[in-house]
């Protein structure tokens, strides 16, 4: 039978010294977090829309876990600040230092106790937190009898989406679909474009069009069909009361998404942005790209914060107000993470570096106080 690995004194040290002020900044975080961000609004709803405290319970409850998750990497930060502070004033780190200990090596068990909460967050993220903020928007919808699809932000309209077809790992126009909205059953005032060969081949035009199930097609109604040949000439105009067209499910599947996307988990996420990306609307599919980014960015600062944490702490902490330092650095981080998405969702630096950017600034400057010797080695 396999033996685990022992822990190291130091390490296990280190880390009994840590939870405990971990979870205790985790529940302010949390707490505080939550409070700002749902009672004040919960609060004026019970008074002044007669919401159902029952209600607003359920929603605190299921809305906890993007609280306690977004909480986690700043009670990292705060957790990591405090210990190490504590173990710079009683002299440990001095003690630890002069054994010929390196800096990394006493915050190593921090950073690794960071990944284990940098997985657990995207864990959250990806299987709880998605559904629960569902079911959240559910309640509050359904006690204020509102009707999804008619919220201004799933109200389709002036719609217009594009079908493609991969040849040789080069993809072409199909088809293109104009409409002048959706009222969740129904396209009204239609025009289709069909493309063959990249020319284009029929023009529909038709009042309504609504989606068959059971044959997997469009049927549109009350329209015309026009024929195109090689040289652009009609060839041929047919009118119908009823006509079936085989387009892929990529377009019920555009006009008919009334989530959120932080009610989707990436596989969600993933499969929007296939559906997105026949649409004209480059700046949903940008906010959607920054969205998917940021599922992978986000735990991460986990580490980032913690290797953040336990610099300072061995050496600034001692020197400045933890607390006001825990606040500088979790402004600043936040400050970079605004500035960065508004350049992405604008198109002027690309979405993978503007979401990363602050990860990437925060290891930088960790590595910067590592190699430096007056703070890595003292």
């Amino acid at each position: 039978m396999l033996k685990l690995l022992p822990i190291p004194l130091i390490d296990r040290y280190i880390i009994r010294e840590l939870i405990p002020v971990w979870l205790l900044s985790l529940s302010l975080c949390s707490i505080l977090g939550e409070v700002i961000g749902i009672s004040f609004e919960q609060v004026q709803f019970i008074t002044e829309r007669d919401f159902s405290p029952i209600d607003a319970l359920q929603v605190h409850g299921l809305k906890f876990p993007a609280f306690l998750s977004l909480g986690l990497p700043f009670s990292l930060l705060m957790a990591t600040i405090i210990t190490y502070t504590k173990l710079s004033e009683n002299n440990e780190i001095v003690a630890l230092k002069s054994c010929g200990t390196s800096l990394l090596r006493l915050i190593s068990p921090a950073v690794i106790f960071s990944l284990v909460i940098a997985i657990l967050m995207f864990y959250l993220n990806m299987t709880i937190i998605p559904p629960a903020n569902y079911w959240a928007a559910m309640i509050i919808e359904n006690e204020f009898k509102v009707e999804r699809s008619n919220l201004q932000k799933y109200h389709h309209k002036n719609i217009v989406y594009q079908g493609f077809i991969l040849n040789h790992q080069l993809r072409s126009l199909k088809y293109l679909v104009i409409a002048d909205r959706f009222d969740g059953q129904k396209l009204y005032q239609i025009t289709l474009l069909e493309y063959q060969q990249r020319r284009l081949h029929k023009i529909t035009i038709a009042n309504t069009a609504v989606w068959d199930q059971q044959l997997k097609s469009w049927i549109f109604t009350n329209g015309s069909q026009q024929i195109i040949d090689n040289q652009s000439n009609y060839q041929e105009i047919n009118h119908f009361q009823h006509l079936s067209l085989a387009l892929d499910q990529n377009l019920l599947d555009y006009v008919q998404n009334y989530r959120d996307n932080r009610e989707m988990n990436l596989r969600e996420l993933y499969q929007w942005l296939n559906v997105l990306q026949g649409s004209n609307d480059l700046l949903k599919i940008r906010q959607l790209q920054i969205n998917i980014q940021e599922r992978y960015a986000l735990p991460f600062s986990c580490v980032v914060f913690t290797l953040l944490g336990g610099i300072l702490g061995c050496n600034y902490a001692n020197k400045i107000n933890r607390i006001s330092l825990a606040i500088v650095v979790i402004i600043s981080y936040q400050g970079i993470q605004f500035l960065a998405t508004s350049l992405c969702v604008t198109g002027l630096i690309p979405i993978k570096l503007g979401i990363w950017l602050p990860n990437l600034m925060g290891l930088g400057l960790s590595g910067i106080f590592l190699l430096q010797p007056s703070l890595g080695d003292k």
